[in-house]
């Protein structure tokens, strides 16, 4: 056979080839990377999207209705495009780099946007409750577990324990282990707002498990010397109701070594947060609460307006309970008296409150004749730093101390013949609406003069009697 017949055949063999077309293996084909490694191969790069894990995408062209091509044509490999995680969002491996996470916590992991879950997830806390429990406990993201223990912690689960079994052994020494002072600040403050409802009377308390936890927090409490820790311990012990004396705590004298120390600190957002976190209660069922007593009017002195408001907010709830012939009683009246003309709002506010819950209406005619016309709102506004280093505005508003007043009428003379009641006004609440001093000043105060001057003689008897 000549050369050029040998060159006609190869040439005839290339055109039939060429005619038919590739295979559909060929056109799907990927080149290897150097390591023989496919993009499906790689967990590394996977990332976190609104549909879990990155894909490999392919160009698709849709079904033509044209004719087959009758020349000769060739097939253009697809093209391979990774998808890019959102910045900010991990990877999974990031998250799991030992691939415990199960298929669903995977799912719910693929929602998380960098910073938090979205709200919608913590809606089924019968599903994502032990789902927000098993990321917390396998993350090694501290980004991605302070969310999960967030997520987990607005979830339904610690209010229906028809429907979530949260609380668990397994759920306890997850959050054990994250409640030391090797824990990133996040996880740390994260962990104990979690500490918070597991130490509660909530319908899935469990009694032995919530000591474990109490009596870890209280040991990081004592072990902390930054006051921006303690305030979050002290903070979370004190929504759990810390009683002094009392059963509660089981008489932990680290624990009421605690709140004397934080009552007592210079930094004036932990001595506020703990005495607003104290409730003193019965003084005849609280041994420890003649201690506290003196801790709290010791701040009564203190330069900051703020910590003096919070302890007369606090001996407002021991005042309750005392009798008359009591010297502390005495003493308090004598004290709300002095701090009715400070200059803070707030702090006149609580004076005044004191003054109902010690119940004498013997007061009644100097509320009337020296505060319904002050109607400067009462409100505690400061900014503190957290543990995790960032800066909190906190306020709170009460209202005027005019309608502090006008409580402190209605809790006196409430049962009697006599009564005025200043529920009975329809105050508008809200950003909108106009100044809470202004409408008590329209509303009630008028109603509450004329109140007074009809019943002096029956205030002045109940007061001698």
């Amino acid at each position: 056979m000549t050369r050029h017949r040998l060159a006609a055949i190869a040439l005839s063999t290339a055109l039939f080839a060429a005619a038919c077309g590739g295979s559909d293996d060929a056109s799907d084909a990927t080149p290897a990377s150097d390591t023989g490694a496919t993009p499906e191969s790689s967990r590394a790069e996977s990332a976190i999207t609104t549909t879990g894990r990155s894909t490999t995408v392919r160009e698709t062209t849709p079904p033509s209705t044209d004719p087959p091509a009758t020349s000769a044509q060739t097939s253009e490999p697809a093209t391979t495009v990774p998808v890019e995680p959102e910045p900010g969002v991990p990877t999974v491996v990031e998250v799991d780099p030992g691939g415990q996470l199960s298929p669903a916590a995977l799912e719910l992991l693929a929602l998380f946007d960098g910073e938090r879950f979205p709200s919608d997830t913590y809606d089924d806390g019968t599903t994502n409750g032990p789902l927000f429990v098993e990321l917390a406990r396998v993350s090694a993201l501290p980004a991605v577990t302070a969310a999960a223990l967030n997520g987990a912690r607005a979830t339904s689960c610690f209010f229906d324990e028809d429907e979530c079994t949260l609380v668990t052994q397994d759920t306890t020494d997850m959050l054990l282990g994250h409640l030391t002072l090797d824990t990133d600040p996040t996880v740390l403050l994260s962990a104990l707002d979690f500490a918070d409802p597991v130490m509660t009377n909530s319908p899935v308390h469990d009694e032995i498990l919530a000591e474990q936890v109490r009596g870890t927090v209280i040991a990081l409490g004592t072990a902390s010397d930054d006051p921006r820790l303690t305030r979050a311990v002290v903070g979370a012990i004190g929504t759990s109701g810390f009683f002094p004396g009392t059963a509660a705590f089981r008489g932990s004298a680290e624990l009421e070594e605690l709140f004397r120390t934080s009552i007592a600190s210079p930094d004036a957002a932990l001595a506020y947060t703990a005495l607003t976190s104290l409730n003193m209660g019965r003084p005849d069922d609280a041994a420890g609460s003649d201690n506290f007593y003196g801790a709290v009017t010791a701040e009564l002195d203190d330069s900051s307006a703020i910590v003096r408001a919070a302890a007369l907010e606090t001996l407002r709830s021991f005042a309750e309970f005392l009798d008359e012939d009591d010297p502390r009683w005495v003493e308090l009246f004598a004290i709300a008296d002095a701090a009715r003309a400070d200059a803070d709002p707030m702090i006149r506010r609580n004076a005044l409150k004191i003054w109902g819950s010690l119940g004498d209406p013997v007061v009644i005619p100097t509320l009337i004749a020296d505060h319904l016309d002050d109607e400067v709102s009462a409100e505690i506004d400061y900014v503190f730093e957290r543990y995790d280093g960032n800066e909190v505005d906190s306020g709170v508003i009460h209202g005027s101390v005019s309608l502090a007043a006008l409580e402190v009428i209605t809790e006196l003379t409430g049962g009697t013949d006599f009564e005025f009641d200043v529920f009975d006004y329809e105050f508008e609440r809200g950003f909108d609406a106009p100044p809470i001093g202004e409408q008590v000043a329209e509303q009630a105060v008028p109603d509450a003069r004329e109140w007074f001057a009809a019943n002096e003689a029956a205030i002045a008897a109940a007061a001698n009697g």
